[in-house]
């Protein structure tokens, strides 16, 4: 499997992070099929379907940390540099990197 990692750090409240992070997760389930699944308070599981069957990971948080993990599937690898850009863009969209 290929494996997307990014990490940014962050200065938001983990609550604030979070529900930011749940528009994130919308914005992938309906771009990639991925849907995520809050479980517990710092982690999100996110899991493929259709097209992105295989596909699983998690985003982890911390006080200062964002990590996102991914794995991707044979199928999707070729597709690898074009996801990891567009989940990257939207995190740090979501982390007000970007305006």
């Amino acid at each position: 499997m290929a494996t997307i990692e990014i990490r940014r750090t962050h200065a938001m409240k983990v609550e604030d992070l979070k529900k930011k992070l749940d528009e994130m997760s919308g914005s992938l389930e309906a771009k990639y099929a991925v849907k995520g699944r809050w479980a517990g308070d710092a982690l999100m599981i996110l899991e493929g379907s259709g097209m992105a069957s295989g596909v699983k990971g998690r985003i982890v948080l911390d006080a200062s940390t964002v990590s996102i993990d991914i794995d991707l599937p044979l199928m999707l690898r070729m597709m690898k540099g074009s996801i990891e850009t567009s989940v990257a863009r939207k995190l740090d969209k979501v982390l007000g990197a970007v305006a």
